[in-house]
């Protein structure tokens, strides 16, 4: 939930903050994916083709860091 409220605040600085709370509780990529997707489905995000990738980069970015 609070990575979906990050999103749709469109700050940087606390979805990598609730990326990294959500890869601690062993979210995986596709759980993400789905949260991240329908934020911008209910919140109508503008250019969310573009948004949405950098968010995903992001969560891999940061289990990647976490986990290895």
């Amino acid at each position: 939930m609070a990575l979906a409220i990050a999103v749709s605040r469109e700050c940087d600085e606390c979805v990598a903050a609730h990326a990294h709370a959500v890869v601690l509780q062993r979210a995986t990529p596709p759980e993400a994916a789905e949260t991240l997707g329908v934020t911008f489905l209910l919140l109508a995000v503008s250019a969310p083709r573009v948004r949405l990738p950098r968010h995903l980069v992001r969560f891999r970015q940061i289990s990647l860091d976490t986990w290895c």
